[in-house]
């Protein structure tokens, strides 16, 4: 009769709570056990269950002050029963997501708490053009998985993306066939907080910031290279022609030779300016103005010896037939 008293006494005062608790990776998380006075408690016991690791129990006697550790680790988790029954993380990261128990014994009867501790994790937000006037939108390693939602509403697809640390990447890609529509908002929702993006579509015109091809780069690459050979080549090709012109002038007007004293002049300079090489030379070093004046002035001032040619000692004269 009494076994049966005490046995209905005792479950009558035994509570138990279960609490759903999340927090932000990164934060503090602060378990509370009971509000029973730490006087009256007699044995206070945490358990802690996380995913693929043994199972973590703290545990203290009121009545011999002792304080015990099995397969505790993690120094982020810490206990002070000699202050608090309360078990607290600091910070908290997403391999502390998991189970907590709290079982309190007390003078006056028992406690149970437990705990599913959710750790939150926000997505990173971004907005991008595609083609098409199409618009991507993304919240990347979020836990748990964001919701994309869109203003106004178009011909969208959203996929997900698991990754293993538990986190989920969620992107829309959404397109809008209508002209009239010149600017779209994307709105992630999350339980860390919401976020919302704008974007202008840009109809008829490449996407701002979206990257060239690789092969258009090097097409244009090629083109302003032929182009730089082309007017190098072009240059080159007007010089030897102007060049050749103004020899031409030259030896027509040495050969008929109008006027008297042009013509005594030409007896001096004969063998000079017979010689096709020296010609050919002269053009080469000097501009076609410069030989031209410079022939013409030479015979018409009078015959200079043939030292004065340098560039005729390196090759023997050529005399035209």
């Amino acid at each position: 009769m009494d076994g049966k008293q005490t046995t209905q006494n005792i479950s009558t005062i035994l509570t138990e709570v279960n609490t759903l608790l999340s927090r932000s990776m990164g934060m503090k998380a602060v378990l509370c056990c009971s509000l029973i006075p730490l006087t009256n408690m007699t044995l206070v016991e945490w358990a802690i269950t996380l995913k693929d690791k043994p199972v973590c129990k703290l545990s203290y006697r009121g009545d011999t002050k002792e304080t015990r550790k099995t397969n505790c680790t993690d120094e982020r988790i810490t206990f002070r029963p000699d202050q608090s029954p309360d078990l607290q993380i600091d910070p908290v990261a997403i391999t502390h997501e998991g189970y907590y128990e709290c079982i309190m014994a007390a003078s006056d009867g028992n406690f149970h708490r437990r705990y599913h501790l959710q750790v939150l994790v926000p997505p990173e937000m971004t907005l991008f053009l595609h083609k098409n006037r199409t618009a991507v939108c993304k919240a990347v390693a979020g836990r748990p998985a964001a919701w994309i939602s869109w203003s106004p509403e178009g011909d969208c697809v959203t996929e997900q993306e698991y990754w293993g640390n538990g986190t989920v990447t969620v992107w829309s890609s959404c397109r809008w066939s209508d002209s009239n529509v010149s600017a779209v908002t994307c709105s992630v929702l999350h339980l860390t907080g919401n976020k919302s993006l704008f974007i202008e579509l840009l109809p008829g015109h490449r996407i701002q910031g979206y990257p060239a091809s690789p092969l258009l780069i090097i097409l244009y690459v090629k083109l302003f290279l032929l182009m730089v050979i082309l007017v190098i080549l072009g240059f080159v090709l007007f010089q030897r022609i102007s060049t050749g012109g103004q020899v031409h002038l030259l030896r027509h007007a040495w050969s008929t030779c109008p006027n008297p004293s042009c013509q005594r002049n030409r007896q001096g300079h004969g063998e000079i300016f017979n010689n096709k090489n020296f010609l050919d030379r002269e053009m080469v070093s000097a501009s076609p103005h410069q030989v031209t004046s410079a022939a013409f002035s030479s015979f018409l001032q009078g015959p200079k010896p043939l030292q004065a040619y340098p560039s005729l000692s390196s090759s023997p004269p050529f005399v035209l037939g």
